[in-house]
């Protein structure tokens, strides 16, 4: 007789509590959605390990912290939530326990800070993807400061294009001249439509 086993995903969520973790926590909710049946693991990690009341209080703050991000336990259609409190050097601990669990993915979010202020503080999110034992998904919330200035915003025009064509057509016709007919929608059985 054969038993067959049902292989969880697993997920793990770094949050530090700032306004980094909030698309952190919807995207990594998302994904665990998409990759069911799913254990969902957020971590916090405090850089100061602390004594055993300061540690119960972190857990009691993470949960809470979640429980008013989170929705109710019977909207969470089969993923399973499970919460860590740690104390150590974030990276390090993140990657550790990414690695503990067999994680499939990491999700961490970036406070967007470039240059000086990077090099100063470091980066989380740079030491975990470059020593992840799986992917990771960095998040960056939409009004960070991207400090780029050859970017230009998004085309008004070519976003209203994709809004009435649903999709079919990418770009306006300024900005379709400047992509050529590189862009092909992919459909089994449908023509060749250039975006």
């Amino acid at each position: 007789m054969t038993t067959q086993t049902t292989t969880r995903n697993n997920i793990l969520a770094a949050i530090d509590y700032s306004e980094a973790s909030l698309p952190v926590v919807e995207h990594a909710l998302a994904l665990a959605r998409v990759k069911l049946p799913c254990d969902l693991h957020f971590l916090h990690v405090d850089a100061y390990p602390g004594d055993d009341e300061g540690r119960e209080c972190n857990r009691l703050e993470l949960i809470d912290w979640l429980g008013a991000r989170l929705p109710a336990e019977d909207e969470l259609n089969g993923v399973s939530v499970i919460a860590h409190e740690a104390s150590g050097k974030p990276a390090q601990v993140i990657v550790q326990m990414a690695s503990d669990l067999s994680s499939h993915a990491i999700v961490l979010g970036t406070h967007g800070r470039s240059g000086l202020k990077r090099l100063v503080l470091g980066s989380v999110a740079e030491a975990v993807s470059a020593r992840a034992p799986c992917s990771v998904l960095i998040v960056r919330g939409k009004d960070v400061d991207h400090s780029f200035s050859e970017l230009e915003p998004p085309c008004a025009l070519c976003i209203n294009a994709r809004l009435t064509s649903q999709g079919y057509t990418l770009w306006c016709s300024d900005h379709a001249a400047r992509h050529g007919r590189r862009h092909a929608r992919y459909g089994r059985g449908e023509a060749e439509r250039t975006l």
